[in-house]
């Protein structure tokens, strides 16, 4: 957190000086208001309406200050969680497949969603409230030092026995906000997760039970939250006790001195709201205190350190084809019970430049494994694989990825423009667009919608059918012209006709291309440069 502030120390300045211009505001409204009362205890009216004028100018600087900081804590607030925003989408664009894939994509969600709003409100909220009791309390003190010595000697004697009682529940203040920060996470994941099978629960007409298991993962939120404000009520009863005995204190004391004759009758209101202002604050600082500690945690997942280089972004230039060689290659990965699963064992073949291969297998064969080792998105196998003379592991990964293309078997399309999606926001001319289009037998559908190549997808392209998804898939592989083509059951959603078309138009790509297939057709095998069949190991 401290960092963030520091970054913005500039809008902090300006927030700081609003501040001080609330509190100097409040403060000589006070003041103005002992001689409204001293003057109706002598009957001075000019002086009155003296008082009560400066009181009016004074609450109406107060209500300007008040505004204008309203507003730019705002500011400065959104500018702040932005900048975490920032920092861990700029993170994950310099991640590698394994990294990115240590946690889920709901986790991700919630660290930008729930985690930045859970800042925003128990972070960056309290801080500011911190920031304004100081301030107001530091002008407080000086005020009632124009009264008498020994109420500064009083508040602040009352002031170490408040801030030192709620000290007790600041362990379990910040246990607590980890644990909603948690429990929040967990059902966002959950949610992702089940709600994604939605039809398949519909079909088995087990919408009830998806319905329980939901609630079940949201019952896990509200025990938490229960915990947490438990543990607030605590810090929050604490601190108003002490806060209650210190202004009646002061309010006492400052009668005793007013018998005194040592201060005007009048001083009593000052003292009373001074004090009110004082006490408030640190009867609440703890509080404030406590869930910005519960706040640190969650800024480590946005925490975020330059590379020593910046990797480039990628470039339309083809890069020259290299063949891909296996020597001895194996993988294996752990079960969920600790035990080593053999994927691919001792596989050694060589795939030409330019050539066009089929992987075929049946399920759990290691196709896909195969494909996730040659775009680098898993370096833990043991053998050799390599690109040209470089072995797959060594290749940084910018440099691999402006290599290889892959078109999966769901392809992934965003709610944006048919262009972007086919661009990734990269420039392509029309020509190019129209041209990888035409190849992948889809022009003519996109060139029959309203908007054409500014038609806006869904955020699940619902607007196009499965087929046509895959098509638009395809025809953003051929459009970047990397010298390598990994086709994923890319042509599984589409009719036999069709994906006769568009396998006879992957033979004649000049890449190298590799696709995994689980209908592999005679005519197709004949223009093949070589199968690779693959079995469990």
């Amino acid at each position: 957190m401290k960092k963030v502030l520091l970054v913005h120390w500039k809008n902090q300045g300006v927030v700081l000086l609003l501040m001080a211009g609330v509190a100097l505001s409040q403060t000589i409204a006070s003041l103005q208001n002992v001689q409204v009362l001293n003057s109706l205890i002598q009957f001075d009216q000019k002086g009155f309406i003296q008082g009560v004028v400066g009181m009016v100018l004074a609450y109406s600087c107060f209500l300007m200050f008040i505004y204008l900081q309203i507003r730019y804590t705002a500011y400065t607030s959104q500018k702040m969680s932005l900048y975490l925003r920032d920092q861990l989408l700029t993170r994950l664009r310099y991640s590698d497949y394994q990294t990115f894939h240590k946690v889920t994509v709901g986790n991700y969600a919630s660290k930008l969603s729930n985690d930045i709003t859970m800042i925003e409100t128990d972070g960056f909220a309290n801080i500011y409230q911190v920031m304004q009791g100081v301030l107001s309390s530091l002008f407080a003190v000086i005020a009632l030092a124009q009264f008498h010595w020994s109420l500064i000697v009083l508040t602040l004697g009352q002031s170490c026995l408040l801030l030192l009682l709620p000290k007790i529940f600041q362990k379990k203040m910040k246990q607590s906000a980890v644990a909603t920060a948690q429990a929040n996470e967990a059902f966002l994941s959950k949610t992702n997760e089940l709600l994604a099978g939605f039809d398949t629960f519909l079909n088995f007409q087990r919408l009830d039970f998806l319905k329980n298991k939901l609630l079940g993962s949201a019952q896990r939120i509200q025990s938490a939250k229960l915990k947490q404000a438990q543990v607030m009520a605590a810090v929050s009863v604490t601190g108003g006790i002490g806060n209650v005995t210190g202004q009646l204190s002061v309010l006492g004391f400052t009668g005793y001195l007013a018998f005194l004759q040592i201060v005007p009758i009048g001083a009593i209101t000052a003292t009373g709201n001074l004090a009110s202002t004082i006490f408030n604050t640190l009867g609440n600082i703890s509080s404030y205190l406590s869930k910005i500690q519960g706040t640190f945690p969650l800024f480590d997942a946005f925490a975020y350190e330059k590379p020593a280089h910046e990797i480039s972004l990628p470039s339309k230039k083809t890069n020259d084809a290299k063949d891909l060689v296996l020597a001895q290659a194996s993988y294996c990965y752990q079960t969920t019970d600790g035990k080593p699963q053999r994927m691919l064992f001792n596989l050694s073949t060589t795939f030409k430049a330019g050539q066009k291969y089929a992987i075929v297998g049946e399920s759990g064969s290691g196709k896909s494994t195969l494909f996730s080792l040659l775009t680098g998105r898993r370096k833990d196998y043991s053998g050799s694989i390599r690109l040209g003379e470089t072995e797959i592991k060594e290749f940084p990964l910018e440099e691999l990825q402006d290599n290889v293309t892959v078109i999966d078997q769901r392809p992934f399309v965003y709610q944006a423009s048919i262009r972007e999606n086919l661009t990734l926001g990269q420039f392509f001319s029309d020509e190019e667009i129209e041209q990888e289009l035409k190849k992948a037998e889809l022009f003519a559908v996109i060139e029959q919608l309203p908007e054409q190549l500014d038609t806006v997808l869904t955020e699940t392209g619902g607007n196009l059918s499965g087929g046509q998804l895959q098509r638009l898939a395809l025809a953003r592989g051929f459009l970047w012209k990397k010298p390598i083509l990994l086709v994923d059951e890319g042509t599984s959603n589409l009719d036999q006709e069709n994906a006769k078309k568009i396998e006879k138009l992957l033979l004649q790509q000049p890449q190298t291309v590799l696709f995994i297939t689980h209908h592999l057709r005679d005519e197709i095998v004949q223009k093949l440069d070589g199968v690779l069949s693959l079995t469990p190991s």
